[in-house]
């Protein structure tokens, strides 16, 4: 490395003000050199690419209106208050995590494969800006994705909405406020996306899409990882980028638990807002169903036990205290047990604490909780 080379310790004083992905490969390029870094936005007014966002509040930009010329001069006790709201918005826990930011520069996995970017649960809408994190090619493919001459004649937008994410994706605020409020823009042929959902059943889902194009040349291109098939979806001409339509369905196979889905733009030039994505359970439980987890407490593994066989597939989901998903384990058909081996999903070892089990067959649901203790 160059700081062995030359027996000196290397320090990058700051850096950033660019994409997820460029901060990726620079944070690995630091480490491959034993070169400590330091990002140089950690929080930022309303910024994509800092590690936390502030949130501006109104007054704030009543006294920045005022500044700028664009706004009447505020009273002396508007003009403290909306300082001391910002003040108050700098909290660490009044801060939004900028995700994908923080995982690509801390996630060593960042630029072999794709993790959640949120919780996916399907049936349900999904938002399209909530794709998977990773870095471009991986989570999602883009034209232009970094910038390389950021403060020079060359220096292009990597995101040209400037909103909600920091990578090549380009979201823009959205005239449909369902959801989030974002849409993506700008979409080129042969660009894609990746989400990783939880389908609650196996079986034969209903896809459209939530679409707004100024022709009807678009097309997308669904596929899911591990199948064969793929299903083609026509945009329709909406008469407007936020005139918003949705597109007709179409058949998607499902397996329960866990599934990738990509979308490409076999045409491009139109917008995306939302994934709809609907199915009916085509094998519910019996009544009186019951799940028991032994040993509980439990120090290395536990095993779930049913009290009948399922003609279908299910899922097991560990949650941790917080809500978030630590495991998901496939229950197959008329299998009568399962176990956990006290590890999350990428492998590594759950920490002591209780856990949240959910059993899912189709959409019937059966939850408990156990304690690990290490």
């Amino acid at each position: 490395s160059m700081s062995q080379t030359y027996n000196i310790p290397l320090w990058v004083g700051e850096f950033g003000e660019n994409s997820n992905h460029w901060a990726h490969k620079k944070v690995r390029l630091f480490e491959n050199n034993d070169v400590s870094w330091s990002l140089w936005n950690y929080k930022h007014n309303g910024s994509i690419t800092s590690a936390m966002r502030v949130e501006v509040p109104q007054g704030f930009e009543a006294i920045v209106n005022y500044w700028n010329g664009s706004g009447q001069a505020p009273s002396y006790e508007q003009a403290m208050t909306g300082l001391m709201d910002l003040a108050d918005a700098y909290l660490f826990e009044n801060c939004v995590a900028n995700k994908g930011l923080v995982a690509a520069l801390s996630d060593s996995d960042y630029d072999g494969f794709s993790k959640p970017f949120t919780d996916l649960t399907v049936p349900n809408t999904i938002e399209a800006v909530d794709y998977d994190i990773g870095t471009n090619g991986v989570a999602y493919n883009d034209e232009i994705y970094e910038d390389p001459d950021k403060f020079g004649s060359n220096s292009e937008s990597w995101n040209n909405g400037w909103a909600y994410r920091n990578d090549g994706v380009d979201i823009e605020y959205s005239s449909d406020l369902s959801g989030h409020g974002y849409n993506i823009g700008w979409i080129d042929t042969g660009e894609w996306l990746k989400y990783t959902v939880q389908a609650e059943f196996t079986g034969t889902y209903q896809f459209s899409f939530k679409t707004s194009a100024q022709n009807d040349n678009g097309k997308i291109l669904i596929s899911v990882q591990g199948q064969t098939g793929s299903v083609n979806f026509q945009v329709p001409n909406t008469g407007g980028y936020q005139n918003w339509d949705w597109t007709d369905t179409a058949s998607v196979y499902l397996s329960g638990g866990e599934n990738v889905i990509r979308l490409q733009a076999l045409n491009g030039g139109f917008n995306l807002k939302s994934i709809k994505i609907e199915g009916t359970n085509p094998n519910p439980l019996p009544e009186n169903y019951s799940i028991w987890n032994f040993p509980n407490p439990f120090n290395t593994q536990t095993t779930f036990y049913f009290s009948d066989n399922i003609e279908s597939d299910g899922q097991l989901t560990i949650y941790d205290n917080s809500g978030h998903v630590v495991q998901n384990i496939v229950i197959e058909q008329n299998q009568s047990s399962v176990t956990w081996d006290g590890k999350d999903r990428y492998g590594l070892a759950a920490g002591s604490g209780i856990y949240i089990y959910q059993v899912k067959f189709d959409q019937q649901k059966i939850a408990g909780k156990m304690t690990l203790i290490r």
